[in-house]
């Protein structure tokens, strides 16, 4: 639910939430993604001072801000003058970057993706139908979670099938670097290892993080990925995979990232996927 206008509230002594609805709607996603922007651009062109760092999630992005330079009821007022007449979110710029990914398959290996196939069952379909599920439409980036450049994203789907992760009971100690998981509608990844309780279902030749930003798409910003992207998720077998790897080795491996402009307004009003992108 989206709320008429944006709420704020403090969190500690330098730094806010601002609200700007409630649940996973895609209709509240993007309201708090195009503020977050406005609020990054404001402060780019010194409309606003003293901001650190702002951090945009589902239904609300939090602001950090040093407060000697600038006081709580003052960057209240100064964001609320930026952000709080946004209406309805027609359309807002938005990448579409394509993933590749090595599912685990039988032909592929189930190690790969071990939990795909109880995914797959989980949802009520065969290995095949689970990868192309998760494939045949764009997903949306909702917000970059637990990992760096690790997105959270959900699919833009008006019908068909949607692979549903079947959760870790207990989470993993250990999760591979390179790890897409899957839990329920969503699919986020692991760029580094570590605990984890999502499905495993495939794995990536190339991560969204690059620390030492030596591929020539991190030569600007080690982190691919920002709230707001869509995913195409890229089925490949190991022979592309290791081919993959090895251009990544070779630093010259490019994902394959265009710049577009999302009809959001045109998507919830309509009754097809996000496929060719609208």
């Amino acid at each position: 639910m989206r709320y008429e206008k944006p709420k704020i509230i403090p969190a500690g002594d330098a730094a806010l939430i601002v609200y700007m609805g409630y649940g996973m709607e895609l209709e509240v996603n993007s309201a708090v993604i195009v503020a977050n922007r406005k609020v990054l651009q404001a402060q780019e062109d010194g409309t606003i001072v003293g901001i650190i760092d702002t951090i945009p999630g589902w239904y609300s992005f939090a602001v950090y801000y040093d407060n000697l330079v600038i006081e709580y009821t003052k960057i209240v007022e100064k964001i609320m003058d930026i952000i709080g007449e946004i209406g309805e979110i027609e359309t807002m710029s938005s990448r579409i970057i394509e993933i590749p990914v090595l599912y685990g398959t039988e032909e592929n290996g189930i190690q790969w993706g071990p939990d795909l196939k109880d995914s797959a069952e989980y949802s009520g379909m065969t290995v095949e139908e689970a990868v192309k599920a998760h494939t045949d439409a764009n997903q949306w980036v909702g917000l970059i979670g637990f990992e760096p450049s690790s997105p959270f994203s959900t699919p833009l789907k008006k019908s068909g099938k949607i692979l549903l992760g079947k959760v870790y009971p207990s989470p993993r100690s250990y999760t591979p670097a390179a790890t897409v998981g899957q839990g329920g509608a969503c699919c986020a990844w692991y760029n580094l290892a570590g605990a984890g309780g999502y499905a495993v279902i495939g794995t990536l030749p190339v991560t969204a993080y690059d620390p030492t930003q030596t591929l020539p798409d991190f030569y600007d910003n080690p982190m691919l990925l920002q709230a707001g992207d869509r995913i195409r998720y890229v089925p490949i077998n190991l022979e592309e995979y290791n081919k993959i790897l090895l251009q990544a080795r070779e630093r010259k491996f490019r994902f394959k990232i265009t710049e577009s402009e999302f009809n959001i307004k045109a998507y919830l009003e309509g009754d097809k996927d996000d496929v060719e992108g609208y």
